[in-house]
């Protein structure tokens, strides 16, 4: 199988490298800090020896003895007939060289065992990003018949998820691998099994190779291999591993994100950190970004600062294929720009520089930390030239909302103090904000520094806690004395909250924007004192207010809340208390383009849960108080939810100010009427009862009379009406007064569930009845949907015999006699048959 991806054979450069420098001597690379290759891939180290003539031998070691790898294996007593290195007590790794058992390794000179003294899982801790591509390939064999191990990965808190399966005898056969998915392993490539072949025989090992997406959270993940069963029945024997490759894209960030130098000298320039095993030489491309020096393509007649190669704005550092660790010096690449020099005398100037994306869905590095798995990168780095002196420079970076608050920002500002005299300089340094009026609040959330070049830190001479507001604050607690050389810089946090007042929200100087003025104190050169400046402009925003009207309540106690929220977050709250008609959260700030939900809640007697307000009528208006803005505003009557009635989101722009106000009316009473007939057939001369049901199914009691109206068919005989009725004819009228309580919120509005009143109308049914069909109307009472002129109304009917039909009187005394001749008659039938069935 071809090899695809590094250490091809026992003499590629990355598995001699790592021996070498252990033969050698030479320190290993740097990879406490981020680890992003795989060591010792092919178990080389420790180097194995034996006093036979065969130069056969196994060991178990503590895993502190093999390099890169670490393991599951209980702590134990190693065995082993290596005369180095002597088999050791700890969590053990067994390793193998020579022909041992008639197995020689596949690759270079050693193998690994999976059973030690006891089954386990062997791996390594590496930094990986979500989403990013893993390689894999390994070879792997049976020792006394077919074994079965799993290449697997752990990530953070998670458990061990499989990532594939793969079955080995010792003779080259092999089964197909079986393919995980799950939360870490998001889907594969190009899994393939072979045996591996010694001219035209196997040499019994299989060569697997694939790759997989990564799902896990960006930080530390284990990927390791584990044996899952072995033949023999023995738990100390099986699953020979050897030839591990695993290929991940290398990382890459600046060193530091500010260096400095004397335009005398041009160096300390910027460097690239590069971390991983490159395989195939690729480009990393920095593009100048900023700045305040002077370089290609500047104004005409403008003297320049600097050069880059291509005489653009654009480095492209070519990478060669290599082991690189982003810690040694081979792994630091600076950037390929000079300074020019110069007789001016001029303030110090700056050259920002910025990593960018490597191109396409698989890149050929990844812009990430290698001072600490997951941390940001340094993926922009400024560069001072300095002419002599103390150089100060203050930047800013853009405002970060603060979770769970809508009005709270925090900004980091940096303070760069560096020393291009040549002579150690002495100083004091002050930073202060003269910002925008639209700013409440100010507090220093964080005060930190960083010291490049120098011997000492000056993170060991800050002050203490900071006092709120706007400054000025002393940033070193005693003075502090800066090498020829070195670059201090100080990180300060700010949490400012911002005003509903109107502010002068754009940079244009002091009292605008977030501006803010640093200013060292040079106690032993010249000049005696330093300034710089930076500013952002204030995060832009919008003001809103929601207010709740109260037109009329169901309940005197009934009382109201409205929110405004976002992303979880409430923003405002008000709530209506006493007999109050009316409460508002007042003018609230919010971030331009943070989406917010208006929801009104019922609460009833003033407190308790929330509930939906469904005995009301709810009507949403808004006004935006600023001319041309086209942000859609909400309105009308919301949806209610499990608990809440809420309307559609709304995104304030930049400058909005709203005014929303939300009206409550208690719904009306609602008429419900009913009308059943006693009996489902009749006939003249019986009596049948129609019973009117009216009932009041809205939330308030009726507010006026209500009119009841029955007429009753042609041929239907009135009999005694209820009291409050009346009869003109065939019509039945009664009245029922005002007041009739209506129910309670949340019950089914239905006859039986509301308050309700009954009347009985009894009527005869006379021979000449053709219908026995009734409908009733009701109106008044307060509801708008039941007026005289379109009452609400039920109908009810009973059938009656078809004209004409008469019916046929029978006594009993003819029903018995009757009777008697069918009887008689039966017998005489079966005796007839009895004699029919005679013999002759």
């Amino acid at each position: 199988m071809p090899q695809r991806y590094f250490c091809g054979n026992a003499a590629s450069r990355r598995c001699v490298l790592l021996l070498a420098m252990v033969l050698s001597g030479v320190a290993s690379p740097g990879w406490a800090q981020v680890q992003r290759s795989f060591i010792n891939e092919g178990f080389e180290l420790p180097v194995l020896s034996s006093d036979t003539a065969a130069a056969e031998c196994s060991v178990e070691t503590s895993s502190d003895e093999v390099p890169g790898w670490e393991t599951t294996h209980p702590d134990m007593t190693g065995r082993g007939n290596c005369a180095s290195p002597s088999y050791k007590s700890g969590r053990l790794i067994e390793l193998r060289k020579g022909s041992s058992s008639g197995v020689v390794a596949r690759q270079g000179a050693a193998y690994a065992e999976l059973n030690a003294a006891v089954p386990s899982r062997i791996y390594q801790n590496i930094c990986l990003q979500k989403g990013e591509t893993i390689r894999w390939q390994f070879s792997h064999r049976g020792r006394l018949g077919t074994d079965v191990a799993q290449l697997n990965i752990t990530s953070g808190n998670s458990s061990t998820e499989p990532v594939v399966d793969i079955t080995s005898g010792t003779d080259g056969t092999f089964e197909v691998p079986t393919q995980h998915q799950n939360n870490l392993v998001l889907f594969h490539h190009d899994v393939s099994a072979q045996p591996h072949m010694a001219g035209a025989n196997p040499t019994g090992w299989v060569d697997y190779a694939g790759s997989f997406a990564y799902g896990g959270e960006t930080g530390a993940a284990s990927l390791g291999f584990e044996s899952i069963s072995a033949a023999g029945g023995d738990k100390a024997y099986g699953n020979f591993l050897d030839g591990v490759q695993i290929g991940i894209t290398p990382f890459v960030d600046f060193v530091s994100a500010a260096t400095a130098a004397r335009e005398s000298e041009g160096n300390n320039l910027p460097r690239l950190r590069i971390n991983g095993n490159v395989t195939t030489a690729f480009d990393v491309v920095v593009r100048i970004v900023g700045g305040t020096a002077i370089g290609p393509g500047g104004a005409t007649g403008a003297a320049v600062d600097y050069s880059t190669p291509s005489g653009t704005d654009t480095l492209t550092i070519r990478i060669p294929a290599g082991l690189y660790d982003g810690a040694g010096a081979g792994s630091l690449i600076a950037l390929p720009v000079s300074i020019i020099k110069d007789s001016v005398a001029e303030p110090g100037k700056t050259i920002r520089f910025a990593i960018q994306e490597a191109p396409g869905p698989l890149p050929s590095y990844l812009r990430a930390s290698n001072a600490a798995c997951g941390d940001a990168p340094v993926v922009e780095s400024e560069y001072t030239i300095i002419d002599g002196g103390l150089d100060l420079a203050r930047a800013v970076g853009e405002p970060v909302p603060v979770a769970g608050s809508l009005s709270q920002y925090d900004v980091a500002y940096t303070v760069r103090a560096s020393n291009a005299t040549g002579a150690e300089l002495a100083y004091d340094l002050s930073d202060a904000l003269a910002t925008d009026p639209g700013i409440g609040s100010v507090s220093v959330q964080s005060l930190s520094c960083s010291s490049s070049g120098s011997v000492s830190s000056c993170g060991d001479n800050l002050p203490g806690k900071l006092p709120a507001g706007a400054g000025p604050w002393k940033l070193n607690q005693t003075r502090r004395s800066l090498e020829s050389g070195a670059v201090d810089t100080y990180t300060l946090v700010v949490r400012f909250s911002v005003l509903p007042a109107a502010g002068v929200r754009a940079c244009a100087g002091a009292g605008t924007g977030l501006f803010g003025l640093a200013t060292a104190t040079v106690l032993n050169g010249t000049p005696a004192s330093v300034q710089s400046e930076a500013c952002v402009d204030t995060p832009p925003t919008a003001r809103v207010m929601l207010t709740q009207q109260v037109a009329s309540r169901v309940a005197s106690t009934d009382q109201f809340q409205v929110k405004i929220t976002s992303g979880g977050a409430t923003a405002g709250m008000a709530t209506t208390a006493g007999a109050a008609t009316s409460a508002s959260t007042a003018q609230i700030v919010v971030p331009a383009g943070a989406a917010l939900q208006f929801t009104e809640v019922l609460k009833a007697n003033g407190s308790g849960p929330d509930l939906v307000p469904d005995g009301y009528v709810a009507e949403l208006s808004c006004t935006n108080g600023s001319a041309g803005s086209t942000t859609a505003l909400p309105s009308g009557a919301g949806t209610a939810t499990a608990s809440a009635l809420q309307w559609p989101a709304i995104t304030p722009a930049a400058g909005d100010l709203l005014d929303c106000t939300v009206v409550s009316t208690a719904r009306p009473p609602k008429l419900v009427v009913g009308l059943e007939a006693s009996a489902k057939h009749s006939e003249p001369g019986k009596t049948v009862n129609y019973v009117i049901t009216v009932g009041n199914a809205g939330p308030v009691a009726t507010t006026a009379p209500i009119q009841v109206r029955d007429v009753v068919s042609a041929g239907l005989t009135l009999g005694s009406l209820p009291a409050g009725c009346t009869a003109s004819g065939q019509t039945v009228s009664c009245e029922i007064a005002a007041g009739l309580p209506g129910r309670a919120p949340g019950a089914v509005t239905a006859v039986g569930r509301a308050a309700e009143i009954r009347f009985t109308i009894p009527v005869t049914v006379t021979p000449g009845a053709t219908s026995g069909g009734n409908t009733v109307q009701v109106w008044g009472g307060g509801d708008p949907a039941c007026t005289e002129a379109s009452p609400c109304s039920a109908s009810a009917s009973f059938s009656l015999p078809a004209p004409g039909a008469r019916p046929v009187p029978v006594d009993s005394r003819s029903m018995l006699g009757l009777l008697g001749m069918a009887l008689a008659a039966f017998a005489a039938l079966q005796l007839r048959g009895r004699s029919a069935r005679r013999p002759g």
